[in-house]
């Protein structure tokens, strides 16, 4: 339903410094949470810590608070999903320094066939969200060297982003949920 899109055709650019101003290497990309206009960066030590895990039912808790640089301003950010009787749900909670939005990026391969206040449907699944996120919605460019195969490696023509972005806030707590 959401992609990892890939990392494309390898270049020069690709090892050059230039390497994160290729969107499929920027984790504003990818199906992460970026609070203002901070993202994910690279590194071992940016990463998610598993909290718990319950094999018997799948739920999943996750420490994500290190996976974003000290300029993000996390203090606390805990993101847990589970899988029951077909809903995927995934709630965020996060607490930061100073107040910022929140933007929850889903990569797609096609637009949502239908979008109202608080839901969309997307390949006959129904995705909810928080109705104070707003919506949008863009086909994301595969014009360079690195990303113009990207598109066929899904068996698709495009490839699409969906932002859900928080009003400014130092705390939030959101719920999305797919069936």
């Amino acid at each position: 339903l959401f992609i990892d899109a890939g990392s494309g055709t390898y270049t020069k650019r690709t090892f050059s410094p230039l390497r994160y101003t290729i969107w499929t290497m920027n984790s504003d990309y990818h199906n992460t949470l970026n609070f203002g206009d901070t993202v994910q960066v690279k590194g071992r030590e940016y990463k998610a810590d598993v909290i718990s895990y319950d094999e018997q039912s799948g739920k999943l808790a996750l420490d994500l608070k290190n996976a974003y640089p000290e300029e993000a301003g996390v203090i606390m950010y805990v993101r847990d999903a589970s899988l029951e009787n077909g809903v995927i749900t995934l709630k965020d909670k996060f607490a930061l320094r100073e107040a910022k939005k929140a933007v929850f990026t889903l990569m797609t391969l096609g637009e949502p066939e239908s979008v109202s206040a608080g839901e969309f449907v997307y390949k006959g699944r129904r995705v909810r969200f928080d109705p104070a996120l707003a919506y949008s919605f863009e086909e994301v460019s595969c014009d360079t060297p690195e990303t113009v195969n990207v598109p066929a490696k899904w068996k698709s023509d495009r490839i699409c982003r969906i932002r859900l972005t928080a009003p400014e806030s130092v705390t939030g707590e959101y719920t999305l949920t797919i069936e």
